[in-house]
């Protein structure tokens, strides 16, 4: 008898976790790490073509829905982001690559633009903990008319870095006009 109630829950056992690995085949739960290749999903603006004639890799590129706050505080109305990975190191530094976000923001005027240049280190208050603890106080940005160019990144240690190359890229922009940020 208690051999025969070893090989019921065995039995019973192994068809659990064959009814398990029927539902979620092992192959399906494999986790493909994140690539560094460009894989764009929009293309790349005039400014973001000159940041990778300067030594960036395009990472993705993405339409981006303008949430409630700033359509009302700022009348944004159009916004793409584009992630960017330096393709040498970090000076003095053979692992870290520079890394930041460019953020093309479209107003309903130039006036729009330069006012949310000015207010550039505002966090929105609907968006995550980061943003309001951080990530606010690391972008910079100059406009073209009525869009807002932001570079952003969410590393202390390229914020150096970023607010260097925002300068240089601005200048190297026709029509460009650097905002001086209000103080938070």
């Amino acid at each position: 008898m208690k051999y025969g109630t070893f090989i019921i829950i065995c039995v019973a056992l192994m068809s659990g976790c064959r009814a398990k690995e029927a539902v979620a085949p092992r192959s399906s739960t494999r986790v493909t790490p994140p690539s560094d290749t460009p894989s764009p999903a929009i293309p790349l603006p005039p400014v973001a073509q000159e940041i990778e004639r300067r030594g960036y890799n395009s990472i993705s590129g993405e339409v981006v829905t303008p949430n409630t706050w700033e359509t009302t505080t700022f009348r944004l109305r159009g916004k793409r982001a584009f992630s960017f990975r330096a393709n040498k190191p970090f000076a003095n530094a053979r692992d870290y690559y520079c890394r930041f976000q460019l953020l093309e923001e479209s107003y309903d005027s130039a006036d729009d633009a330069r006012r949310r240049l000015a207010n550039i280190h505002l966090p929105d208050p609907s968006g995550p903990g980061e943003e309001i603890d951080y990530l606010s106080a690391m972008r910079g940005g100059f406009r073209v008319g009525n869009v807002a160019y932001v570079l952003q990144t969410d590393a202390s240690m390229f914020w150096d870095e970023v607010q260097r190359f925002t300068k240089e890229l601005a200048a190297a922009t026709p029509g460009s006009e650097m905002v001086r940020a209000q103080p938070k």
